[in-house]
């Protein structure tokens, strides 16, 4: 469970975000992630104490900042994991 974002660039990682911004979603672990335009969107997953997450985010990679995502009827399923 972490909560830093990295992206392959050529040929490394590079760190977008070390965890340490002030808005942003909690770590997690088994979420689904896809990238659309330039934004990386991060749903649901496991928290650190095994709860599952039904919550939905946006890290906007040219700003390097996050936004949380309200879906007003469609939400990831709290039983739904990456595994």
């Amino acid at each position: 469970h972490f909560s830093d974002v990295w992206m392959w660039m050529d040929d490394s990682w590079t760190l977008l975000s070390e965890g340490n911004r002030a808005f942003q979603p909690q770590s997690r672990a088994y979420h689904g992630a896809f990238i659309i335009e330039d934004n990386l969107m991060v749903l649901g997953g496991q928290s650190e104490s095994a709860a599952l997450l039904d919550d939905c985010w946006e890290f906007d990679l040219t700003a390097q900042n996050w936004h949380r995502v309200v879906l007003p009827k469609l939400r990831p399923c709290v039983c739904f994991t990456s595994r």
